[in-house]
Protein backbone atom coordinates (compact mmCIF):
# COMPACT_ATOMS: atom_id res chain seq x y z
CA UNK A 1 0.00 0.00 0.00
CA UNK A 2 1.13 3.24 -0.69
CA UNK A 3 2.13 6.20 1.97
CA UNK A 4 0.45 8.84 2.92
CA UNK A 5 2.81 11.32 0.92
CA UNK A 6 2.53 9.34 -2.33
CA UNK A 7 -1.10 9.49 -2.14
CA UNK A 8 -1.55 13.12 -1.22
CA UNK A 9 1.12 13.91 -4.14
CA UNK A 10 -0.54 11.48 -7.48
CA UNK A 11 2.76 12.35 -9.97
CA UNK A 12 5.08 9.78 -9.31
CA UNK A 13 3.16 7.20 -11.11
CA UNK A 14 0.12 5.95 -12.47
CA UNK A 15 -2.74 7.50 -10.92
CA UNK A 16 -4.76 5.48 -8.82
CA UNK A 17 -8.65 4.70 -9.24
CA UNK A 18 -9.21 6.75 -12.43
CA UNK A 19 -9.81 3.64 -14.53
CA UNK A 20 -12.43 2.70 -12.64
CA UNK A 21 -13.90 5.87 -12.50
CA UNK A 22 -13.94 5.94 -16.56
CA UNK A 23 -15.75 2.45 -16.26
CA UNK A 24 -18.05 3.45 -13.96
CA UNK A 25 -19.03 6.79 -16.35
CA UNK A 26 -19.45 4.53 -19.16
CA UNK A 27 -21.37 2.38 -17.44
CA UNK A 28 -23.79 5.11 -16.67
CA UNK A 29 -24.06 6.30 -20.20
CA UNK A 30 -24.51 2.55 -21.28
CA UNK A 31 -27.62 2.23 -18.71
CA UNK A 32 -29.44 5.25 -19.84
CA UNK A 33 -29.00 5.04 -23.25
CA UNK A 34 -29.82 1.20 -23.06
CA UNK A 35 -33.25 2.66 -21.84
CA UNK A 36 -33.36 3.45 -18.53
CA UNK A 37 -32.73 7.40 -18.88
CA UNK A 38 -35.29 8.39 -16.70
CA UNK A 39 -33.43 6.71 -13.83
CA UNK A 40 -30.18 7.17 -14.21
CA UNK A 41 -28.96 9.79 -16.53
CA UNK A 42 -26.18 9.10 -19.20
CA UNK A 43 -25.36 13.22 -18.58
CA UNK A 44 -24.51 12.53 -15.19
CA UNK A 45 -21.90 9.64 -16.45
CA UNK A 46 -20.71 12.47 -19.23
CA UNK A 47 -20.49 15.48 -16.74
CA UNK A 48 -18.02 12.50 -14.55
CA UNK A 49 -16.19 11.90 -18.02
CA UNK A 50 -15.69 15.79 -18.57
CA UNK A 51 -14.03 16.18 -15.52
CA UNK A 52 -11.72 12.95 -14.78
CA UNK A 53 -10.51 14.70 -18.23
CA UNK A 54 -9.63 18.09 -16.95
CA UNK A 55 -8.26 16.59 -13.99
CA UNK A 56 -6.23 14.13 -15.65
CA UNK A 57 -4.78 16.48 -18.46
CA UNK A 58 -4.04 19.36 -15.99
CA UNK A 59 -2.05 17.05 -13.71
CA UNK A 60 -0.09 15.85 -16.29
CA UNK A 61 0.84 19.26 -17.58
CA UNK A 62 1.81 20.38 -13.77
CA UNK A 63 4.06 17.47 -13.57
CA UNK A 64 5.55 18.09 -17.12
CA UNK A 65 5.86 21.69 -15.80
CA UNK A 66 7.64 21.05 -12.55
CA UNK A 67 9.85 17.93 -13.98
CA UNK A 68 10.95 20.13 -16.69
CA UNK A 69 10.80 23.69 -16.16
CA UNK A 70 7.86 23.95 -19.47
CA UNK A 71 5.27 22.59 -20.92
CA UNK A 72 5.70 21.61 -24.49
CA UNK A 73 2.16 22.57 -26.65
CA UNK A 74 3.14 21.08 -29.53
CA UNK A 75 4.39 17.79 -27.78
CA UNK A 76 0.57 18.13 -26.15
CA UNK A 77 -0.82 18.39 -29.48
CA UNK A 78 0.57 15.48 -31.22
CA UNK A 79 -0.07 13.35 -28.31
CA UNK A 80 -3.65 14.43 -28.15
CA UNK A 81 -4.25 13.67 -32.10
CA UNK A 82 -2.87 10.47 -31.40
CA UNK A 83 -4.94 9.43 -28.60
CA UNK A 84 -8.24 10.62 -30.11
CA UNK A 85 -8.41 10.34 -33.76
CA UNK A 86 -7.10 7.11 -34.61
CA UNK A 87 -9.60 5.37 -32.68
CA UNK A 88 -12.38 7.84 -33.43
CA UNK A 89 -12.01 7.56 -36.88
CA UNK A 90 -11.94 4.25 -37.17
CA UNK A 91 -14.94 2.77 -35.55
CA UNK A 92 -16.49 6.52 -37.76
CA UNK A 93 -15.63 4.39 -40.82
CA UNK A 94 -16.16 0.59 -39.45
CA UNK A 95 -19.78 1.74 -38.41
CA UNK A 96 -20.33 3.97 -41.94
CA UNK A 97 -19.67 0.57 -43.46
CA UNK A 98 -21.55 -1.13 -41.62
CA UNK A 99 -24.52 0.99 -42.32
CA UNK A 100 -24.17 1.11 -46.09
CA UNK A 101 -23.76 -2.58 -46.16
CA UNK A 102 -27.16 -3.15 -44.10
CA UNK A 103 -28.85 -0.85 -46.40
CA UNK A 104 -29.56 2.01 -43.70
CA UNK A 105 -27.67 5.37 -44.85
CA UNK A 106 -31.21 6.87 -45.43
CA UNK A 107 -30.68 10.47 -44.33
CA UNK A 108 -27.35 10.78 -43.72
CA UNK A 109 -25.99 13.81 -45.57
CA UNK A 110 -22.31 14.86 -46.37
CA UNK A 111 -23.19 18.09 -44.48
CA UNK A 112 -23.98 16.09 -41.00
CA UNK A 113 -20.80 13.72 -41.90
CA UNK A 114 -18.82 15.99 -41.89
CA UNK A 115 -19.66 18.15 -38.46
CA UNK A 116 -19.26 14.84 -36.84
CA UNK A 117 -15.38 14.47 -38.28
CA UNK A 118 -14.31 17.72 -37.62
CA UNK A 119 -15.53 18.32 -34.14
CA UNK A 120 -18.24 20.84 -34.45
CA UNK A 121 -21.18 18.14 -34.35
CA UNK A 122 -22.24 20.19 -31.37
CA UNK A 123 -22.81 23.22 -32.79
CA UNK A 124 -24.81 21.45 -35.88
CA UNK A 125 -28.83 22.04 -36.22
CA UNK A 126 -29.33 20.60 -39.63
CA UNK A 127 -29.47 16.75 -39.33
CA UNK A 128 -27.83 14.31 -41.51
CA UNK A 129 -25.46 12.84 -38.46
CA UNK A 130 -24.38 9.20 -38.67
CA UNK A 131 -26.83 7.42 -36.53
CA UNK A 132 -25.05 5.73 -32.86
CA UNK A 133 -22.57 9.16 -32.89
CA UNK A 134 -24.66 11.20 -31.44
CA UNK A 135 -21.75 11.02 -28.58
CA UNK A 136 -19.63 12.89 -30.60
CA UNK A 137 -21.03 16.09 -29.30
CA UNK A 138 -18.95 15.22 -26.10
CA UNK A 139 -15.84 15.01 -27.60
CA UNK A 140 -16.22 17.98 -29.62
CA UNK A 141 -16.61 19.93 -26.77
CA UNK A 142 -13.29 18.31 -25.69
CA UNK A 143 -11.52 19.05 -28.58
CA UNK A 144 -12.64 22.67 -28.56
CA UNK A 145 -11.55 23.12 -25.12
CA UNK A 146 -8.06 21.86 -25.26
CA UNK A 147 -7.55 23.75 -27.94
CA UNK A 148 -7.45 26.80 -26.01
CA UNK A 149 -6.79 25.56 -22.01
CA UNK A 150 -3.14 24.22 -22.35
CA UNK A 151 -2.36 28.23 -23.94
CA UNK A 152 -4.10 29.88 -21.28
CA UNK A 153 -2.74 27.29 -18.20
CA UNK A 154 0.96 27.94 -19.97
CA UNK A 155 0.22 31.84 -19.61
CA UNK A 156 -1.53 31.94 -16.22
CA UNK A 157 1.28 30.41 -14.83
CA UNK A 158 4.47 31.56 -16.73
CA UNK A 159 3.48 35.33 -17.85
CA UNK A 160 1.72 35.71 -14.87
CA UNK A 161 3.38 33.86 -12.73
CA UNK A 162 0.04 32.82 -10.63
CA UNK A 163 0.74 29.71 -8.07
CA UNK A 164 -1.72 26.72 -7.89
CA UNK A 165 -4.19 28.75 -5.15
CA UNK A 166 -4.56 31.96 -7.14
CA UNK A 167 -4.88 29.71 -10.32
CA UNK A 168 -7.49 27.57 -8.50
CA UNK A 169 -9.33 30.42 -7.58
CA UNK A 170 -9.15 32.46 -11.44
CA UNK A 171 -9.84 28.77 -13.27
CA UNK A 172 -12.98 28.55 -10.25
CA UNK A 173 -13.90 32.15 -11.35
CA UNK A 174 -14.43 31.05 -15.06
CA UNK A 175 -16.52 28.36 -13.92
CA UNK A 176 -18.57 30.66 -12.28
CA UNK A 177 -19.21 32.74 -15.75
CA UNK A 178 -20.01 29.74 -17.85
CA UNK A 179 -22.64 29.53 -15.28
CA UNK A 180 -23.81 33.27 -15.93
CA UNK A 181 -23.65 32.46 -19.65
CA UNK A 182 -25.59 29.65 -19.71
CA UNK A 183 -28.76 31.66 -17.74
CA UNK A 184 -27.94 34.22 -20.44
CA UNK A 185 -28.05 31.44 -22.85
CA UNK A 186 -31.40 29.76 -21.83
CA UNK A 187 -33.36 32.90 -20.72
CA UNK A 188 -33.02 34.72 -24.42
CA UNK A 189 -32.22 32.11 -27.36
CA UNK A 190 -34.69 30.45 -29.34
CA UNK A 191 -33.20 27.17 -29.02
CA UNK A 192 -31.58 27.83 -25.51
CA UNK A 193 -32.19 24.65 -23.86
CA UNK A 194 -30.40 22.58 -26.63
CA UNK A 195 -27.42 25.02 -26.92
CA UNK A 196 -27.04 25.41 -23.51
CA UNK A 197 -26.94 21.54 -22.95
CA UNK A 198 -24.53 20.99 -25.89
CA UNK A 199 -22.33 23.46 -26.69
CA UNK A 200 -18.65 24.26 -25.85
CA UNK A 201 -18.86 28.08 -25.17
CA UNK A 202 -21.85 26.52 -22.28
CA UNK A 203 -20.43 23.11 -21.48
CA UNK A 204 -16.74 23.24 -21.02
CA UNK A 205 -16.98 24.49 -17.32
CA UNK A 206 -17.80 21.05 -16.32
CA UNK A 207 -13.94 19.82 -17.86
CA UNK A 208 -12.29 22.94 -15.80
CA UNK A 209 -13.90 22.08 -13.07
CA UNK A 210 -11.12 18.91 -12.98
CA UNK A 211 -8.94 21.63 -13.88
CA UNK A 212 -9.48 23.76 -10.85
CA UNK A 213 -9.16 20.22 -8.64
CA UNK A 214 -5.62 19.52 -9.96
CA UNK A 215 -4.36 22.73 -9.18
CA UNK A 216 -6.26 23.08 -5.64
CA UNK A 217 -4.84 19.95 -4.70
CA UNK A 218 -1.39 21.20 -5.26
CA UNK A 219 -1.96 23.82 -2.02
CA UNK A 220 -1.33 23.18 1.26
CA UNK A 221 -5.66 24.38 2.12
CA UNK A 222 -6.27 20.75 0.20
CA UNK A 223 -4.37 18.90 2.89
CA UNK A 224 -6.28 20.91 5.57
CA UNK A 225 -9.86 20.83 3.78
CA UNK A 226 -10.04 17.29 2.32
CA UNK A 227 -8.57 15.35 4.95
CA UNK A 228 -10.02 11.51 5.11
CA UNK A 229 -12.00 12.41 7.71
CA UNK A 230 -13.48 15.61 6.36
CA UNK A 231 -14.36 13.76 3.25
CA UNK A 232 -15.84 10.95 4.69
CA UNK A 233 -18.08 13.10 7.44
CA UNK A 234 -18.81 15.75 5.57
CA UNK A 235 -17.36 15.91 1.81
CA UNK A 236 -18.52 13.09 0.60
CA UNK A 237 -22.28 12.72 2.43
CA UNK A 238 -22.69 16.32 1.11
CA UNK A 239 -21.81 15.61 -2.15
CA UNK A 240 -23.74 12.65 -2.96
CA UNK A 241 -26.90 15.02 -1.49
CA UNK A 242 -26.27 17.62 -4.29
CA UNK A 243 -25.78 14.33 -6.46
CA UNK A 244 -29.10 13.61 -6.14
CA UNK A 245 -30.75 16.60 -5.91
CA UNK A 246 -29.15 17.79 -9.19
CA UNK A 247 -31.06 14.32 -10.57
CA UNK A 248 -34.68 14.28 -8.90
CA UNK A 249 -34.91 18.20 -10.11
CA UNK A 250 -36.89 17.87 -13.68
CA UNK A 251 -37.20 21.76 -14.33
CA UNK A 252 -35.79 22.13 -17.49
CA UNK A 253 -34.12 25.09 -17.32
CA UNK A 254 -32.31 24.26 -14.01
CA UNK A 255 -31.15 21.32 -15.54
CA UNK A 256 -28.87 23.19 -18.79
CA UNK A 257 -27.88 26.14 -15.90
CA UNK A 258 -27.37 25.45 -12.21
CA UNK A 259 -27.35 21.49 -12.57
CA UNK A 260 -23.76 21.04 -14.08
CA UNK A 261 -22.21 23.71 -12.33
CA UNK A 262 -23.68 22.13 -8.98
CA UNK A 263 -22.61 18.31 -10.23
CA UNK A 264 -18.97 19.38 -10.82
CA UNK A 265 -18.70 21.07 -7.17
CA UNK A 266 -20.02 17.33 -6.21
CA UNK A 267 -18.10 14.83 -8.01
CA UNK A 268 -14.55 16.90 -7.67
CA UNK A 269 -14.72 16.12 -3.98
CA UNK A 270 -15.33 12.47 -4.55
CA UNK A 271 -13.04 12.35 -7.29
CA UNK A 272 -9.99 14.08 -4.77
CA UNK A 273 -11.16 10.74 -2.47
CA UNK A 274 -10.87 7.96 -4.52
CA UNK A 275 -7.67 9.63 -5.86
CA UNK A 276 -5.93 10.40 -2.36
CA UNK A 277 -7.74 7.19 -0.53
CA UNK A 278 -7.40 3.78 -2.42
CA UNK A 279 -7.73 1.88 0.11
CA UNK A 280 -10.92 3.22 1.07
CA UNK A 281 -14.14 0.66 0.06
CA UNK A 282 -14.76 3.15 -2.75
CA UNK A 283 -11.34 2.99 -3.58
CA UNK A 284 -10.90 -0.89 -3.56
CA UNK A 285 -13.78 -0.95 -5.62
CA UNK A 286 -12.62 1.44 -8.58
CA UNK A 287 -8.87 -0.35 -8.60
CA UNK A 288 -10.87 -3.96 -8.72
CA UNK A 289 -8.66 -5.42 -11.96
CA UNK A 290 -11.91 -6.04 -14.20
CA UNK A 291 -13.55 -2.75 -13.77
CA UNK A 292 -10.01 -0.94 -14.80
CA UNK A 293 -10.24 -3.09 -17.34
CA UNK A 294 -13.05 -1.76 -18.48
CA UNK A 295 -11.91 1.79 -17.59
CA UNK A 296 -8.86 1.29 -20.62
CA UNK A 297 -11.91 0.48 -22.81
CA UNK A 298 -14.04 3.02 -21.67
CA UNK A 299 -13.35 5.20 -25.05
CA UNK A 300 -14.12 2.53 -27.82
CA UNK A 301 -16.77 1.73 -25.23
CA UNK A 302 -18.19 5.03 -25.39
CA UNK A 303 -17.93 5.23 -29.37
CA UNK A 304 -19.79 2.25 -30.50
CA UNK A 305 -22.53 1.33 -27.92
CA UNK A 306 -24.51 3.48 -29.06
CA UNK A 307 -24.64 1.64 -32.95
CA UNK A 308 -24.19 -1.69 -31.21
CA UNK A 309 -27.32 -0.89 -28.71
CA UNK A 310 -29.47 0.05 -32.20
CA UNK A 311 -28.70 -2.61 -34.01
CA UNK A 312 -29.13 -5.10 -31.34
CA UNK A 313 -32.35 -3.46 -30.68
CA UNK A 314 -33.87 -4.19 -33.58
CA UNK A 315 -33.31 -7.98 -33.49
CA UNK A 316 -34.16 -8.35 -29.29
CA UNK A 317 -37.51 -7.40 -28.22
CA UNK A 318 -36.12 -7.74 -24.56
CA UNK A 319 -34.19 -4.69 -23.78
CA UNK A 320 -32.60 -6.75 -21.21
CA UNK A 321 -31.51 -9.17 -23.55
CA UNK A 322 -30.55 -6.36 -25.68
CA UNK A 323 -28.65 -4.19 -23.31
CA UNK A 324 -26.83 -7.19 -21.95
CA UNK A 325 -25.41 -8.69 -25.41
CA UNK A 326 -24.74 -4.95 -26.53
CA UNK A 327 -22.48 -4.69 -23.80
CA UNK A 328 -20.59 -7.90 -24.58
CA UNK A 329 -20.33 -6.83 -27.95
CA UNK A 330 -19.17 -3.45 -27.44
CA UNK A 331 -16.40 -4.90 -25.25
CA UNK A 332 -15.66 -7.41 -27.55
CA UNK A 333 -15.41 -4.90 -30.13
CA UNK A 334 -13.43 -2.05 -28.00
CA UNK A 335 -10.80 -4.86 -27.22
CA UNK A 336 -10.15 -5.28 -30.65
CA UNK A 337 -9.81 -1.44 -31.29
CA UNK A 338 -7.53 -1.39 -28.14
CA UNK A 339 -4.87 -4.27 -29.42
CA UNK A 340 -5.01 -3.10 -32.78
CA UNK A 341 -5.16 0.87 -32.56
CA UNK A 342 -4.93 2.52 -28.80
CA UNK A 343 -1.58 0.36 -27.88
CA UNK A 344 0.31 1.04 -31.10
CA UNK A 345 -0.65 4.46 -30.57
CA UNK A 346 0.14 4.55 -26.92
CA UNK A 347 3.49 3.30 -27.73
CA UNK A 348 4.57 6.11 -29.99
CA UNK A 349 2.70 8.74 -27.80
CA UNK A 350 5.27 7.41 -25.05
CA UNK A 351 7.97 8.71 -27.23
CA UNK A 352 6.64 11.73 -27.54
CA UNK A 353 6.64 12.86 -23.50
CA UNK A 354 8.54 15.71 -22.31
CA UNK A 355 11.28 15.33 -20.92
CA UNK A 356 14.12 17.39 -21.63
CA UNK A 357 14.98 19.71 -18.81
CA UNK A 358 15.41 23.02 -20.93
CA UNK A 359 14.82 26.56 -19.15
CA UNK A 360 14.58 25.13 -15.43
CA UNK A 361 14.83 28.94 -14.52
CA UNK A 362 11.66 29.37 -16.64
CA UNK A 363 11.03 30.27 -19.88
CA UNK A 364 11.13 33.84 -21.43
CA UNK A 365 8.25 35.77 -22.25
CA UNK A 366 9.70 35.53 -26.29
CA UNK A 367 9.19 31.48 -25.82
CA UNK A 368 5.50 31.94 -24.24
CA UNK A 369 4.41 34.12 -27.06
CA UNK A 370 5.61 31.91 -29.47
CA UNK A 371 3.94 28.78 -27.67
CA UNK A 372 1.10 30.69 -28.42
CA UNK A 373 1.07 31.58 -31.51
CA UNK A 374 -1.82 29.97 -34.16
CA UNK A 375 0.93 28.66 -35.86
CA UNK A 376 2.43 26.37 -33.41
CA UNK A 377 -1.38 25.65 -32.75
CA UNK A 378 -2.16 24.34 -36.22
CA UNK A 379 1.25 21.98 -36.14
Amino acid sequence: MANADTKLIPGRGKIASLDGVRAVSFLIVFVAHAGLDRIVPGRLGVNIFFLLSGYLITTLMIREREQTGWISLKLFYMRRTLRIFPPMYAIMAAIIVYLWAANQLVGITWAGVCSQAFYYTNYWFGGGRIPGLGVLWSLAVEEHFYLFFPPLFLLLTTRLRLDYRRLAITLLGICGLFLIWRIVVVSTFSNGLTWARDTTDCRADSILFGCVLACFERTPAAKRVFTRQNLERIGIPCSAIVLLLTLVIRNPVFRETLRYTLQGLAIAPILYYVVHVPESWMGRFLNLRWLATLGTLSYSLYLMHPTVLEQTNMVFHSKVVAGVLSLLISIVFASIVHVLIEKPTDAWRRRLRHTGARDRQGPSVAQVETALSPTLLAE
